[in-house]
């Protein structure tokens, strides 16, 4: 596997790899509608979804609970809490966050483009069941012509409608960076302008107005609305990259890797989740279906459905790539940002399994944010198993 490169991220002094933002034409749920020419238009959306059926906030959250909907923005929290949450509260603002800074992963800018129609739908549903009369779709200025796209996908499904039916939509551009996706520094971003992560685990609120701010991820938006509209939204949504066509695809949940990756070797290794993710040896993983559970079951990490193929031989600079690329891209609002990643970076490239292991129990969740210890479960799980022997003498001591 001589053509590879690793998706935004330069290895060895080799050119950063495009990021997998085509769509392959394959759908199975969410982009079973959808064209490879374009966006699917209001009318045709609607002629295959049928109408946006009304719920209460109560409603909307026992759909999502019937069909064990999570949010698939990588933390896989369940979305009937999140919509709870929102009870009796005055939500100001509902959130799409499109700001996809894993540069491993390219769904939320698929299905911005071709099915626009359906993460809308999402958006209105919770829009309509929490009273809130303001939506922000966030992106980030990566690959494309996204948020012209979506210009005029709000503007077809606003031209049908009386005025007061019309969608308050706006649309923001965050910087380019890892960790200016996460949630907290998305609110950040919206209402302070520094797109930096908190990390506070609690539902964010608008600075001065105090009101509750509802944000979900593209992917959660399109899957609540088919949810509601009493359908299993389940399917593989998955970002594919490394020594491997760079591509967005759907798939049935039953599938397996061996048939996404028929070229993969079984001593090569597939970086599941994303780069904060597990690293696995691919024999491990090809013979398993498609779903978090079957993922997690051999070790491996969903996160946002991102995977990433490395060749054996290229696993050293692999390793070295990832673990420097996740310390410069911290926030830097804490001693394990700033010190310790870096560090961090300088154990992996000497290949220190139990120097990074012992960092990382040093780290811990001592960081502003979730970045840190991410990282350095990251980092440790690459040394793990680009360096098998260290981690049996490891275990053997």
């Amino acid at each position: 596997m001589n053509n590879w490169s690793l998706p935004g991220l330069e290895v060895g002094g080799a050119a950063a790899g495009p990021r997998p933002v085509a769509w392959d034409g394959h759908g199975h749920r969410l982009l079973s509608g959808a064209r490879l020419g374009g966006a699917v238009p209001p009318q045709a959306h609607l002629t295959q979804w049928g109408p946006l059926p009304g719920y209460s906030l109560e409603q909307l959250a026992l759909r999502a609970q019937h069909y064990a909907l999570l949010g698939a923005g990588g933390a896989a929290f369940p979305v009937h809490r999140k919509l709870r949450a929102m009870m009796n509260r005055r939500v100001g603002t509902v959130v799409i966050n499109g700001a996809e800074g894993e540069t491993c992963s390219g769904k939320d800018q698929v299905l911005l483009r071709h099915v626009p129609q359906l993460v809308l739908d999402g958006a209105e549903l919770v829009v309509r069941a929490t009273g809130c009369r303001r939506i922000v779709l966030r992106l980030s200025p990566g690959p494309g012509d996204t948020g012209r796209q979506m210009e005029h996908a709000i503007a077809a499904r606003n031209a049908t409608r009386s005025r007061g039916e019309r969608l308050n939509i706006s649309l923001s551009v965050g910087p380019d960076s890892f960790v200016a996706g996460e949630a907290s520094a998305v609110v950040n971003g919206l209402f302070t302008g520094n797109a930096v992560p908190t990390g506070l685990g609690v539902p964010p609120r608008q600075p001065r107005r105090r009101a509750y701010v509802y944000l979900s991820n593209v992917e959660t938006y399109a899957r609540l609305a088919v949810a509601a509209r009493g359908i299993d939204p389940g399917s593989a949504l998955i970002s594919l990259s490394g020594a491997t066509q760079p591509r967005v695809t759907e798939r049935a949940p039953t599938l397996r890797f061996a048939e996404l990756l028929p070229f993969a070797q079984p001593h090569d290794i597939v970086i599941t989740g994303g780069w904060h993710g597990a690293w696995l040896r691919a024999a491990r993983l090809l013979d398993t279906q498609l779903t978090p559970a079957a993922v997690a079951a051999h070790g491996g990490r969903w996160g946002a459905g991102a995977f990433v193929l490395v060749p054996s031989e290229q696993a050293v600079a692999a390793l070295i790539a990832v673990s420097q690329f996740l310390a410069q891209e911290s926030a830097g609002r804490c001693g394990p940002c700033r010190l310790g990643l870096p560090q961090l970076a300088g154990l992996a490239a000497r290949g220190d399994l139990e120097g990074a292991r012992a960092l990382a129990a040093e780290i811990g969740d001592r960081g502003a944010c979730g970045h840190p210890s991410a990282t350095s479960s990251a980092v440790v799980s690459a040394l793990e198993c680009v360096y098998p022997q260290r981690l049996q003498r490891s275990v053997a001591a």
